[in-house]
């Protein structure tokens, strides 16, 4: 079989979601793909439904136990076992729409300067799929459009489809490990390299919310999204000055949301830093006229001293 996408499935305790998982993409009308399970050191029946899986799909289906390293590390070493031409990434507990892998790679045919293809992210896995709507950007240009948050498929690498070099030889970017927050950080590394995007409207990608995933509790590795920010702002600096200002209305909106967690949290302490550097970015919120509403209320509470934005953060608890 010739491997035209590899899906790289990072799994850790996911006996509950994994089944699903996989066959949402193995049931799928595309069949030019194969898919690299990476078994982040579960304690559950992960690692025995990942085997069967393998087992039942051989050639199709890789599977990779290791230690626990994390996502990045997860995600790097299926980068590594990849045999096919593009890459996607899809969560354990989180599925592909039928049509996806088809769709993208259709998008990237048809696209040859394109290095990403992406489409949309719902939570609604019978969304309707209609006559998708497509637009084409330069690298400089999905990189601001992605920095200004005016995609409806953003900072997340799920969801979408990339040309394999844009990981791999000399040039290529991995996600940093040891980081949470590591698709924000590499994302705009990758849009800049990929020498354009196109973007679909189709529905490609569920995901599932559920109460116990790391964007609906609070420990200290969220405050990572400021490394990530931060990591950007300078990078942009030096690699596309001219996205400077699309990275900052970024690295606002990360401190501000930072703010309000840290006061709902009592991290005091982290909540004083991240409010500091929200009141020195707030005017320029205010004279881009890209940035978006929220950043631009955000940017007016917050020149109006502390206290009200500390009273809004907690009554949003």
């Amino acid at each position: 079989m010739s491997v035209v996408v590899s899906v790289i499935v990072p799994a850790y305790n996911s006996g509950l979601f994994l089944a699903e998982c996989l066959d949402s993409i193995l049931l799928s009308a595309y069949t030019d793909s194969e898919v690299v399970v990476i078994d982040d050191g579960s304690t559950d029946r992960t690692p025995a439904l990942a085997d069967n899986y393998a087992a039942a799909y051989p050639g199709r289906v890789k599977v990779l136990h290791t230690p626990n390293r994390g996502v990045s590390a997860a995600r790097n070493m299926g980068i590594d076992l990849a045999a096919g031409k593009y890459i996607a990434f899809v969560d354990a507990d989180d599925m592909l729409a039928p049509h996806a892998l088809e769709h993208l790679a259709g998008l990237m045919a048809r696209y040859p300067g394109s290095g990403i293809a992406a489409g949309r992210m719902t939570a609604h896995p019978n969304f309707p799929a209609e006559k998708p709507k497509v637009e084409v950007f330069t690298a400089e240009e999905a990189l601001i459009a992605t920095l200004y948050q005016e995609l409806d498929n953003d900072f997340s690498v799920c969801g979408k489809l990339f040309r394999r070099e844009l990981f791999t030889g000399p040039e290529g970017h991995l996600f940093t490990e040891g980081r949470r927050y590591e698709d924000l950080e590499i994302t705009p590394r990758l849009c800049l390299a990929s020498g354009g995007m196109v973007v679909s409207d189709a529905p490609v990608y569920y995901y599932r919310p559920h109460a116990g995933s790391f964007i609906h509790t609070w420990s200290d590795t969220r405050i990572d999204a400021l490394w990530a920010v931060d990591t950007i702002v300078a990078y942009i600096a030096r690699q596309c000055p001219q996205a400077s200002r699309a990275a900052l209305s970024r690295r606002f909106g990360a401190y501000y949301n930072i703010f309000v967690l840290a006061t709902r949290a009592g991290r005091t302490d982290l909540a004083d830093k991240c409010f500091e550097q929200v009141r020195l970015m707030a005017p320029a919120m205010l004279r881009d006229s890209r940035v978006r509403l929220k950043n631009k209320v955000g940017a007016l509470v917050a020149l109006s001293g502390k206290r009200l934005p500390k009273a809004l953060a907690k009554l949003q608890n």
